[in-house]
């Protein structure tokens, strides 16, 4: 985007989008409802239009929201997580460097990926 006007136009467009999803997954009691997907830029840098559009999301669907975000550097650094249900993650991990890893190798690298996730989940989860 390259002005303000380009963002709200974006977000004008992207709420008619959702909205209509919205009436669909409540008219058809959909269990959770994801608002969008790997939008990591317009969540870092538009907190405020995504809190808006959630609200108005809500407006129209009564059940829990998830976002999904990416694995790589976005997940850990959206700040919008209380907004929402559930933290959601597109989690693509890669458990290792090693092109040929044994068994033991790839617990440890879901161990590591499952403590860093946990630490959002901590974060992001009230007391």
């Amino acid at each position: 985007m390259t002005s303000e006007q380009d963002w709200q136009l974006w977000f004008e467009n992207y709420e008619r989008f959702i909205l209509h999803y919205a009436r669909i997954a409540e008219r058809e009691q959909v269990e959770i409802f994801c608002i969008c997907v790997e939008l990591a830029r317009t969540m870092k840098e538009r907190e405020q239009d995504w809190c808006r559009l959630i609200d108005r999301i809500l407006q129209s669907y009564n059940g829990p929201l998830t976002y999904a975000a990416n694995w790589l550097g976005e997940y850990d650094d959206i700040q919008i997580w209380d907004a929402l249900d559930y933290v959601g993650i597109n989690a693509f991990f890669p458990l290792s460097d090693n092109p040929l890893p044994n068994l033991e190798i790839l617990r440890a690298g879901a161990r590591r990926i499952a403590d860093q996730v946990e630490l959002v989940h901590h974060e992001t989860t009230a007391p």
